[in-house]
């Protein structure tokens, strides 16, 4: 991942597999390179994590196109995201986002969790990146994502 890192503008991937959203790049009309970025994150049949901090109020036109993208990538994003954390500091809000999140678990079969601060998102990501290592090692999968 470390090769590619200079393509990803949406993602930090310095880090990988905690990848991190940049709020300041989700600007609207950014579905396209989403779009690219997430397609190559999922190509490479590796578990990461994807972390968002709060961002404002999405453009109508890239939450179409990143739905669009969810639908059809839905089973390949299933087997490589072991978890979808969002960090929102104000209690309140963090219950709120919980509550709907739970909606994507449904669709997209990847678990959303949600966290205060960086640090209790990395801890998260960390925890949910073990987990599915114990759990392929427990399928005797050596590489990659479970099947």
């Amino acid at each position: 991942m470390q090769a590619q890192a200079s393509s990803f503008h949406i993602y930090d991937v310095s880090n990988f597999p905690l990848v991190v959203g940049r709020a300041e790049a989700m600007l609207p009309g950014y579905a396209a390179r989403w779009r690219d970025e997430m397609t190559a994150l999922v190509g490479q049949d590796r578990a990461f994590v994807l972390i968002h901090t709060a961002q404002d109020e999405e453009a109508h036109e890239d939450r179409k196109q990143r739905a669009l993208w969810l639908k059809r990538y839905k089973a390949p994003l299933g087997r490589s995201c072991r978890a979808l954390i969002h960090i929102e500091p104000d209690p309140d809000k963090r219950a709120a986002m919980g509550a709907q999140a739970q909606m994507a678990v449904k669709a997209f079969g990847v678990p959303v969790a949600m966290a205060a601060t960086m640090a209790e998102a990395l801890a998260l990501g960390n925890y949910a990146l073990a987990a599915a290592t114990t759990a392929n090692a427990d399928a005797g999968v050596q590489d990659g994502p479970s099947r």
